[in-house]
């Protein structure tokens, strides 16, 4: 998987990205919609395709690994990845595959929106403190820093 953030096989993981953050962390999420769709036993062809991360040293356990996304973008027109993120999701509900949660915020709102309250320093202590009580195996923070 691109950039070795050292994810491991199983466990949750949490990564925070704003903007171009979310970089490093969209090889994993294209690695989860592949953990879904490939066969050996997965969601989508229970075993009947071929297992597309045949051989992978890093391919996840679909029952014991959990991706938690916070994505921080300027709006929708200006994310990053989006529609891939977007994917996972519907498919992991769809699945009922719980492998992924991602938790999005928007600076500028649409019209018929509000904008998303600003990250701050609370959030992150929050977040990193809840992460870390519930045993989180990796936590990751990538874009610009809180001014």
């Amino acid at each position: 998987m691109g950039l070795p953030l050292g994810v491991q096989t199983e466990g949750t993981h949490i990564a925070f990205a704003a903007g171009t953050g979310i970089l490093p962390f969209i090889d994993l999420v294209a690695h989860l919609l592949l953990v879904l769709v490939s066969g050996n036993g997965t969601a989508v062809n229970s075993g009947a395709g071929p297992d597309l991360l045949e051989g992978s040293a890093n391919k996840v356990n679909p029952d014991a690994f959990k991706l938690v996304l916070y994505t921080s973008f300027l709006d929708e027109d200006e994310a990053v990845g989006l529609e891939l993120i977007n994917a996972l999701q519907e498919l992991c509900q769809k699945l009922n595959k719980p492998i992924f949660e991602h938790h999005s915020r928007f600076s500028k709102a649409r019209a018929t929106a509000q904008a998303s309250p600003r990250w701050d320093q609370a959030f992150f202590d929050a977040k990193i403190q809840e992460g870390v009580k519930t045993g989180a195996k990796k936590i990751w923070i990538c874009g610009p820093p809180v001014a």
